[in-house]
Formats: structure tokens, C-alpha cells, sequence
């Protein structure tokens, strides 16, 4: 995996059946906006005034120490302007996406062109931050574990 100019750290934990191995990385370098290691999320408009804040990642094991079924990757950012605006920007620019609220949060979950079974881009939108969310398939970067 290609690595770009970033403070790293490794996390691991484990949620029942399901062990997740996390990257995060955080810079407050204007290139981190562009989306490091994006495979999708380069496809979603960034909000004009969101500042970049950090990105984190990780693989998603079926089982302790067993193959990875999926990968993900996030980039946050933070934002001074009023929820409202910022799901008016996503609405428009995002028409096709699926769209819900679950209490102070609002998303947008879309299929990314050339996904894969399984494969998404989701935004989070709260109050003062940004989420900008991707999940691959295992098998899209084949013989890395």
C-alpha cells in the first residue's frame, strides 16, 4: 500500500465474530484533501468549507486472525456552517444517493460507479464535522492482508 505523508497509528479491536485492524492518519497538509488512498470517495464533492481534519482506515477480518472480508477508509473534516446547508449541498450534488437521519446525524449512501457486491461511499453530516466514508471489497487488493 502506497503511504503518503502521514502520522500514523495502529489500532485493533474486536466486535463479537467480527476483528477490525484500523489505520488512522491525520495531517494538516492541503493534500490530505484530496482524499488519500481513495478508490471511491474521490467521486463525492468535498463541502466548498470544510477544513480537512484526519482520515482513518481499516480491514474487516470474518473472524479472529481469518481472511479480510472488507476494507474501509474515512476522511473527517470539520465545518462551521449550519447542518441545514450542508444536507442542502449533498442533496443537490448527491441525487441519487439514499438518504436517512438517524438523531443528529444525516447520510448519504450511494453505489460508486465501477463498485463492486458490497461496495459504497457513504457521507455523515453532524453538527461541525463531516464524514466522507468508503467501503471496498476484500478482493479488490488482492495478496494484502
Amino acid at each position: 500500500m502506497k503511504t503518503a505523508s502521514f502520522n500514523r497509528c495502529v489500532v485493533g479491536f474486536v466486535l463479537g465474530p467480527l476483528s477490525v485492524a484500523a489505520i488512522g492518519c491525520s495531517s494538516g497538509d492541503a493534500e490530505a484533501a484530496k482524499l488519500p488512498e481513495s478508490v471511491f470517495a474521490s467521486q463525492i464533492p468535498i463541502y466548498p468549507s470544510a477544513r480537512y481534519e484526519s482520515c482513518m482506515g481499516g480491514s474487516y477480518h470474518g473472524e479472529i486472525g481469518g481472511a479480510v472480508t472488507a476494507r474501509s477508509r474515512s476522511w473527517f473534516f470539520d465545518t462551521t456552517d449550519p447542518v441545514e446547508k450542508i444536507i442542502a449541498f449533498y442533496s443537490e450534488k448527491l441525487p441519487q444517493a439514499e438518504r436517512s437521519t438517524d438523531e443528529d446525524e444525516t447520510h448519504f449512501e450511494l453505489i460508486p460507479k465501477d463498485a463492486r457486491p458490497g461496495e459504497k461511499v457513504r457521507v455523515i453530516i453532524q453538527p461541525g464535522r463531516l464524514q466522507i466514508t468508503e467501503t471496498q471489497s476484500a478482493d479488490r487488493f488482492p495478496g494484502e492482508e
